[in-house]
């Protein structure tokens, strides 16, 4: 389906590759970063995919001048698949904003999160419809506050045109530091995690992971298949290859990426490496679509600090 997608776009759509009982498949989750991220630009996007996939239901979370929504700069299309039926959910936004969102941290010793999460779609929904002695006790006006200016900063860089941008360069070029502006929130998102009741705790998943909700999908034939190792603790790609497939010999091309991939297992093993599969060009690619491969925080922490 990535491949597919992007055939049609003629965007690259990163997303997981994984091996099925019947195959190579793809997970229904796929992204697009966007140089800079505008509603023409997302909408023509879609409306390329609706005389392939028909219905297509979107969420827009673009909202580029209300500076008061939890979530900006991101179109959800959501459509199936129309050999197996299966559902895709396409994510379109900007390196910097998926970064934001989805860089993990620590909420307790064994307990990652990510803004996207615990905040954005958790406990600021949750706060927003009441709970007012716990907004008050909690400081929620404040930490809203700080939260939507870093959004904020981040949504005017992501939407200025012709500007590069690198989400894992630090002030280059007065680029920010997206980890560094997540930090700068874990203590009080520590702090409001300990002062919710258990049964708001219960409604919240402090990590937000689609690719969970979500079966593979079929793709009759990629073009490509990246695999690779990466250290979570640093984002370090320690290996890396693109695998092209031969459509002449597809039970060929198949069995190659199963080898590689076995042995990838074998030579980089959990928890000190994570290896997987996905379309795109690149690891350092993957990683910047989706930044909660990365450690959370408080681990990297522990690693420089060896």
């Amino acid at each position: 389906m990535h491949d597919h997608i992007a055939s049609i776009v003629e965007h690259s759509v990163v997303g997981e590759r994984v091996l099925t009982p019947q195959g190579l498949a793809d997970v229904g989750l796929g992204r697009i970063c966007l140089d800079a991220v505008t509603p023409q630009k997302a909408g023509e996007l879609g409306a390329l995919l609706r005389p392939e996939f028909g219905a297509i239901e979107a969420t827009d979370l673009m909202h580029l001048k209300d500076n008061h929504q939890l979530v900006r700069g991101l179109l959800e299309l959501r459509f199936k698949d129309p050999h197996s039926g299966k559902p895709y959910l396409l994510q379109i936004s900007h390196r910097l904003l998926f970064a934001f969102y989805e860089q993990r941290f620590l909420l307790e010793p064994e307990l990652p999160a990510n803004l996207m999460g615990l905040f954005s779609r958790g406990v600021a929904e949750l706060l927003e419809q009441g709970y007012v002695p716990l907004r008050v006790l909690s400081g929620y006006k404040e930490l809203r506050e700080r939260y939507d200016q870093k959004l904020d900063q981040l949504m005017q860089l992501a939407t200025r045109e012709g500007h590069s941008t690198d989400s894992r360069a630090p002030d280059v070029a007065g680029m920010p530091d997206v980890a560094l502006m997540v930090e700068d929130l874990v203590e009080e998102m520590q702090a409001l995690w300990r002062l919710l009741p258990w049964t708001l705790k219960q409604s919240v998943r402090p990590v937000r992971n689609e690719n969970a909700e979500l079966v593979s999908c079929a793709d009759p034939q990629p073009s490509h298949t990246l695999l690779f190792a990466m250290r979570p603790q640093t984002g370090e790609v320690v290996y890396e290859h693109l695998q092209r497939y031969d459509p002449s010999n597809p039970h060929k091309s198949l069995e190659s990426i199963v080898q590689l991939r076995q042995a990838l297992a074998l030579s980089y093993v959990q928890p000190h490496h994570s290896c997987a599969m996905a379309s795109g060009l690149s690891a350092s690619a993957f990683i910047e679509h989706y930044p909660s491969l990365i450690a959370p925080l408080g681990q990297q922490e522990a690693v420089h600090g060896d």
